[in-house]
C-alpha cells in the first residue's frame, strides 16, 4: 500500500506512542523535512562503518534549521523516529562502556577511548580480560584515595578525561569546609577567595556548611563508596568473561557472542550501580534546589547534555532516553529501599517487644 503524504505536521501535536520528540524543547525548532532527509543519510552513512561517536553525537547536535511544518510520509516520520531512539540507546551504551574498564572494544588508556586488535586473536582477548580485571581493582584503590581515572564523551564529540572524586579526598575537602563555614571565612580551602564584610562571612558560613554537607558528605563520599562497589563488580564480571573466551572465543563466532554478551553484562551492570542510593544517576534524579525553584526529578529531565556548570552532568550526554531509565530505575530503587528499610524497623521493634 503506498503510503499517503500527509500536510502541515505540527511539531506541538506530533509525537508517537505518546513520546514527546526531541525537537518541541529545542531552542530552534527544526524543519522537519530536512530534519528527516539527514536521518536517511544517517543510515546510509552507518551502512558504510561510519566512526560510531560521529554518527551519534550528529542526530542530536543537528537541530538547527528554523521551520514548524512539512509533507511527508508519516511512515517515514517513524522512520525516522525510531533511528532517533536508536541513537539515543548507541550513546547510553557508549558513555557506560567508556565509564569503566571492561568494553572488549574500549581501552580507557588510549587517547580515543578505543581499543585496536584487542580481541582479533584467541590470546589477546583472554589477555584484555585479565587486564580490564586489573585495571578495575587499581580504580578501587583510586577511588578510595584521589579518585580513578574515566573516559566520557563531550558535546562536541570528543572523547575527554574525567576522575572521580575518592572516598579520602572527600573526607578532607568535608572537613576543610566544615573549619571554614566555622571560622566564617578567616580560613578557607584553596580556590575559594575569603567573603568580605559582615553578611558577606555569614553567607559564606552556610554556603560552607551546605557544600560540607551535601556536596563532600553525601555527593564526595557517597558517590566514592558507590564507584568503590561497582570497580569490585565489574572486577569480578570481567575476570569471569576469561573461562568463555579460553573455551568458545577459540572461534572468531564465538568470541564474537561472548564479546555481545559480556558487554551488555556490563552495562546493565553499570545502569544498576547507577541508579542505586549513592550512584551517578541517583544523584542527578534528587539533585535540585528548593530556593531557585529546581524540584528533585524535574531537574534533571529538564537538564540539556554536558551541562559544564555542574559535575553531575557534566560528564554525561543526558538524552531523552537516559533521562529515562534513570529516573524510572532510581524511583523503584528508592520504593526498595523505603521497603527494605521498614521491615528492618518493624523487625528490630518485633525483637524488643519479645526481649
Amino acid at each position: 500500500m503506498k503510503a499517503k503524504k500527509v500536510g502541515k505536521i505540527e511539531f506541538d501535536s506530533f509525537a508517537i506512542n505518546g513520546y514527546e520528540p526531541i525537537w518541541k524543547n529545542s531552542a530552534k525548532r527544526a524543519n522537519f523535512e530536512s530534519y528527516i532527509k539527514y536521518q536517511e543519510e544517517m543510515v546510509t552513512n552507518e551502512r558504510k562503518n561510519a566512526p560510531a561517536s560521529n554518527e551519534i553525537i550528529a542526530s542530536e547536535a543537528y537541530l538547527k534549521i528554523s521551520g514548524k511544518s512539512s509533507t511527508i510520509p508519516v511512515s517515514r516520520a517513524a522512520k525516522s523516529y525510531r533511528s532517533v531512539q536508536s541513537n539515543y540507546l548507541k550513546m547510553y551504551v557508549e558513555d557506560q562502556l567508556l565509564s569503566n574498564p571492561g568494553g572488549d572494544n574500549y581501552d580507557l588508556e588510549s587517547s580515543d577511548g578505543r581499543c585496536h586488535g584487542c580481541n582479533e586473536t584467541y590470546s589477546s582477548a583472554v589477555i584484555k580480560d585479565l587486564r580490564d580485571a586489573f585495571s578495575n581493582l587499581k580504580n578501587f584503590l583510586l577511588d578510595f584515595t584521589v579518585g580513578a581515572k574515566f573516559k566520557y564523551v563531550d558535546k562536541n564529540g570528543h572523547i575527554q578525561t574525567g576522575r572521580h572524586r575518592g572516598f579520602l579526598h572527600s573526607v578532607g575537602s568535608f572537613f576543610k569546609h566544615l573549619v571554614s563555614g566555622f571560622t566564617f571565612g578567616f580560613y578557607t580551602p584553596e580556590n575559594v577567595p575569603q567573603p568580605k564584610g559582615f553578611w558577606g562571612r555569614i553567607k559564606h558560613f552556610f554556603k560552607s556548611i551546605k557544600e560540607a554537607l551535601l556536596g563532600d558528605l553525601v555527593e564526595g563520599v557517597g558517590g566514592s563508596v558507590n564507584h568503590m562497589a561497582e570497580d569490585v563488580i565489574l572486577g569480578a564480571w570481567n575476570a569471569l568473561e576469561v573461562i568463555p573466551d579460553a573455551t568458545i572465543g577459540a572461534s572468531p563466532q564465538g568470541r564474537k557472542a561472548v564479546s555481545s554478551i559480556f558487554d551488555s553484562g556490563q552495562v546493565v551492570l553499570d545502569y544498576l550501580t547507577d541508579i542505586a542510593p549513592g550512584g551517578d544517576a541517583w544523584m542527578r534524579v534528587h539533585a535540585g534546589n528548593l530556593f531557585k525553584g529546581e524540584v528533585p526529578v524535574v531537574t534533571n529531565l529538564r537538564k540539556e547534555s554536558s551541562t559544564a556548570k555542574d559535575l553531575k552532568w557534566r560528564y554525561v550526554r543526558n538524552t531523552p532516553f537516559r533521562k529515562a531509565i534513570e529516573t524510572a530505575g532510581t524511583l523503584i530503587a528508592d520504593g526498595l529501599s523505603f521497603i527494605f528499610l521498614g521491615r528492618g524497623l518493624f523487625s528490630s521493634d518485633e525483637k524488643r517487644e519479645r526481649k
